[in-house]
């Protein structure tokens, strides 16, 4: 529905990208887990030596076999760069982590699909697809206090307790209230 609405490609990019890691579990856990450590010890730069070395870990962790060194470097090197071009890094050959920003339409529409999935209040705000995004708790607070104050979500708090409730029931709808504004 963004797409039929002419979203914006700084709108549809996230989303893409948030469809593709929850799809690929080597790309979320890449993401939420070994990149969002390096971000919060203050690196910027990803060392793709590093990034093969966490590969043939998970490989292990997981009991799957070992890959060759030219498999593990072709999908360290894809890794890499589809988290470059949905914007989380930057650069060529040497990547580093960019600074993104996801847009406040781009939130609300994964924050409207997890709620159409299930989750709500609390689950909904700590919901761990957030980290795809080297969010905390905190950003994510945020971000729903500012949709809040554009509208396109009802967002209340008390303490741990949250109640998000949306405009619109479906897809179609909401991508009107999102890209109304």
């Amino acid at each position: 529905p963004l797409e039929d609405a002419d979203g914006d490609l700084e709108i549809l990019r996230p989303i893409y990208y948030w469809i593709t890691a929850r799809s690929d579990r080597l790309l979320y856990d890449y993401a939420t887990v070994e990149l969002r450590a390096i971000a919060k010890s203050g690196e910027r730069r990803i060392r793709q030596s590093e990034t093969l070395s966490w590969i043939k870990i998970q490989l292990r962790a997981t009991g799957q076999p070992a890959w060759s060194e030219s498999v593990t470097l072709r999908v360290g090197r894809g890794l890499l760069a589809a988290l470059r071009d949905f914007g989380l890094l930057e650069g060529q050959v040497i990547k580093h982590i960019a600074s993104f920003h996801l847009p406040l339409p781009a939130f609300c529409w994964i924050a409207f699909t997890l709620h159409t999935l299930g989750f709500t209040g609390t689950a909904l705000v700590n919901h761990p697809d957030w980290k795809l995004f080297l969010l905390s708790p905190m950003h994510v607070e945020n971000l729903f206090l500012q949709a809040h104050q554009h509208r396109y979500l009802e967002y209340d708090a008390a303490g741990a307790v949250f109640r998000v409730t949306f405009p619109a029931s479906t897809h179609a709808d909401y991508a009107h209230v999102i890209l109304a504004r």
